[in-house]
């Protein structure tokens, strides 16, 4: 009867919770597993320049700040440095759709070089540029390689390099001073000649496949991306006070700190980006000095990477210094346990698991506010606004509600395509604009998206005709209060296709037998996709966790 009692009470409290105000619809129960997320608020249509030069942002407001260099750079400040730097990039020759490596630059520079290049059409970052600035965070490796491809003769370069400069050298702040070779009626007519749609960015990735892509991303989805997808963090109705967040620093990552440069001006009011410091790395070693940083920067929202995080609740400094101010912190590109979920939103009560693909910038994401607690601990959310997600069968039909398929998503935040690629929007999309993720999850009736695994090699037994996935029921059996972990096993079996075991570890104090257990997996899946044996051990083997494939 408890089992009973707290399913309906659950079931309640989701329904609840996701009958208010969203930010996006459609409302109510779904039969389909098919969301769009309607918007009253539209798209924009304006390119990365017009953001910049948007006349409502208050000129004098703080939105950037470097503490490791004692930096902070207002918006009037960082449209002079910009515009300097795009007219300093026509004067060399550099055209709309050359690409621009920024290397090194851990200080308030990285991001004039970056609204500079990507304002006028160029595009910033990595691949065959055009244009190279060496920062004084170069590694040596990469000095040396930029030293002699500047000492070469110009024959010997590669044809479309032009200009390599290092920061630090005499010369090289002639692009942040005044030069009149240059109009500003020639600045603006190349930036109006810029389109939402032409491609600003370039991610490297790798993805699942282990071969390297170089993502092309467009205008128009980091646009929108800063306008629609950082309020389920923090509710916009809800701030009072100017929300510092903190993102990973552009000489260890080339993702966060060009999606977030959006987010400060869209969001000026409340919002500013704090760098973290560059010592930060994907080692993250020194976590006494990560928690003091985030102590001293009073940082509100860190959106870096979920290891970190976890490394850090993991540590004795996450209660030693005083991280109250934290409320949320971005769990995405990887996937998270229930476990670990839990321990961090006691920690960090605001954060959200995001969901998305290199391909796709823009796809789930849970919500503090708009989803249940359990939908926070096991899936990775609704769609964000303007965005839709389905998931589909092997023939390509929309599958039921809870009924796992590969998921698909299409909106803004599709990618530009693969750079060389000429057929520009090509490889994982379909002929209507849909990303096949590659990805096996399910949707409830909410909307709310449970990631399984990668389809090419995520294991699933046939049970009487039916294909049932791990995921499917150790989520219910983990969710019942007495199971601490589970963990499923299939064997073959003539009669049914396979036998399924499930073998879990009780709570300490626990009586639950395995007629209890099946009993409250039986209120959840028709008898057909129970399990056929309940086996209680001490303990689960360990053999490394595995997050993104």
């Amino acid at each position: 009867m408890r089992a009973i009692v707290d399913l309906f009470t659950k079931q309640v409290l989701k329904n609840l919770a996701f009958s208010l105000v969203r930010d996006c619809s459609p409302a109510g129960r779904l039969t389909k597993s098919y969301f769009h997320g309607a918007c009253r608020v539209p798209l924009s249509g304006e390119t990365i320049g017009e953001v910049l030069l948007h006349k409502e942002i208050d000129p004098d407001k703080v939105i950037f700040a470097a503490p490791e260099f004692n930096q902070k750079l207002t918006v009037k400040e960082l449209r002079k440095e910009s515009i300097l730097f795009s007219k300093w990039l026509i004067k060399n020759g550099i055209q709309k759709g050359d690409i621009v490596l920024v290397n090194g630059v851990a200080d308030l520079k990285y991001f004039p070089l970056l609204l500079g290049t990507v304002s006028i059409g160029c595009i910033c970052q990595t691949i065959n540029p055009t244009v190279i600035i060496m920062g004084f965070q170069s590694g040596k490796e990469e000095l040396l390689i930029a030293e002699n491809l500047k000492t070469r003769d110009n024959a010997d370069r590669a044809t479309c390099l032009k200009q390599i400069r290092f920061l630090g050298e005499s010369n090289i702040q002639d692009y942040f001073q005044d030069d009149n070779s240059v109009t500003d009626e020639s600045y603006f007519a190349t930036m109006k000649s810029v389109s939402p749609e032409d491609p600003a960015f370039i991610i490297r990735t790798t993805g699942s496949t282990g071969s390297s892509k170089a993502v092309l991303t467009c205008h128009k989805s980091v646009v929108n991306f800063g306008i629609f997808c950082v309020d389920r963090h923090e509710r916009k109705k809800m701030v009072t006070n100017e929300i510092n967040i903190a993102v990973p620093n552009p000489v260890t990552d080339d993702i966060q700190p060009v999606l977030h440069t959006l987010n400060a001006l869209i969001n000026w009011k409340t919002s500013k980006i704090v760098l973290n410091p560059s010592w930060l790395d994907f080692g993250c070693e020194d976590m006494e000095r990560f928690a003091k940083f985030l102590q001293e920067e009073k940082i509100t929202c860190y959106l870096g990477y979920p290891y970190e995080v976890i490394k850090l609740v993991n540590s004795e400094y996450a209660d030693q210094y005083d991280l109250s101010n934290l409320k949320s912190v971005n769990l995405v590109s990887q996937i998270v346990s229930k476990e670990m979920r839990e321990t961090i939103y006691k920690h960090f009560p605001n954060s959200a698991v995001c969901y998305g693909a290199s391909e796709c910038l823009v796809g789930t994401c849970t919500s503090p506010i708009l989803s249940s607690p359990e939908q926070r601990l096991y899936t990775v959310g609704y769609p964000f606004p303007h965005t839709e997600v389905k998931i589909i069968g092997d023939k390509h039909e929309i599958l039921p509600i809870n009924v796992p398929g590969e998921i698909c998503i299409k909106g803004f935040g599709i990618f530009y395509g693969y750079l060389n690629n000429n057929e520009p929007g090509t490889g994982p999309l379909d002929k209507q604009g849909w990303l096949r993720t590659g990805d096996v999850g399910k949707m409830d009736e909410t909307g709310h998206v449970t990631y399984i695994g990668r389809k090419t090699d995520c294991l699933f037994f046939k049970h009487g005709g039916d294909k049932i996935y791990p995921t499917q029921l150790t989520d219910i059996i983990s969710s019942h209060p007495d199971v601490l972990e589970s963990a499923v096993l299939g064997i073959q079996s003539d009669e049914k296709g396979d036998d399924i075991f499930i073998f879990y570890v009780l709570r300490e104090g626990s009586t639950a037998t395995p007629g209890n257990l099946r009993e409250y997996m039986l209120l959840s899946v028709h008898e057909t996709m129970c399990a056929d044996f309940f086996i209680p051990v001490q303990s689960l083997p360990r053999t490394g966790s595995r997050h993104k494939r």
